[in-house]
């Protein structure tokens, strides 16, 4: 099955403070605030200054699992309450390709096993998967907990957490409106990820690429071994 994705990831920006209550973060510098990771073969990841650019070949497949992507995951973790947002644009993005942009929550060593981690996407759902459909999704423990028909190609993601109360969000126009919200039991550390990924069940065929940047840590506390970092 021929395969051929194009994702072009841009983030621009450089961390300010970590004085983020206030402030925010932008978290956008790849080094050392990134790392890559790939799950399946046929991807291709190029940086250049503080822009990403990620290939899923025509070739590109899952190993040993139906499930293929490239992305990048932070270094540290955010703990406590937060607050996370991530800007989109869908550059070329041909109606049901069965890929979905995410910003995924969670350990990136098990970002190929759904049933674990948050996921806030923007989606597109092909025949495969009872597209055609371009979706807003919140997917969390292997379960659909929402989904919203959509018509942005540009917007932003967030996932805010309140205690044990994790909730997704989109952007419509000066507005956030609110996906759904699910109980996470006892607040834990977590990864971010920002993300492309499909399937080879579901994946159409269709050259598809989408561009990410200006990933906000508004409020949270950044740990771990490379943070704090300099200005």
């Amino acid at each position: 099955m021929s395969k051929s994705v194009h994702i072009l990831f841009l983030v621009a920006a450089s961390i300010a403070s970590l004085d983020i209550a206030s402030a925010g973060v932008v978290y956008d510098d790849f080094t050392p605030k990134w790392r890559k990771f790939q799950v399946g073969s046929g991807t291709v990841l190029k940086m250049l200054r503080n822009r990403a650019e990620i290939t899923l070949a025509a070739d590109a497949e899952g190993t040993g699992a139906d499930f293929f992507s490239r992305g990048l995951t932070s270094t540290c973790v955010v703990s406590g309450n937060f607050d996370l947002r991530v800007s989109y644009r869908l550059l070329n993005w041909p109606n049901g390709n069965g890929v979905r942009a995410a910003l995924f929550l969670g350990d990136p060593a098990q970002i190929d096993d759904e049933t674990q981690g948050l996921f806030i996407e923007r989606d597109s759902y092909s025949t495969a998967d009872g597209g055609p459909r371009e979706v807003y999704v919140f997917f969390a423990g292997g379960d659909i907990v929402q989904e919203v028909d959509a018509a942005h190609t540009l917007g932003q993601l967030r996932v805010v957490r309140d205690g044990s109360i994790v909730t997704g969000y989109y952007r419509h126009g000066a507005s956030w409106v609110s996906l759904s919200s699910i109980d996470l039991g006892t607040p834990e550390d977590l990864q971010f990820t920002i993300l492309l990924y499909s399937h080879d069940s579901v994946f159409a065929d269709m050259r598809a690429s989408a561009a990410f940047d200006n990933f906000n840590v508004v409020t949270g506390a950044l740990k771990g071994e490379a943070c704090p970092y300099a200005a």
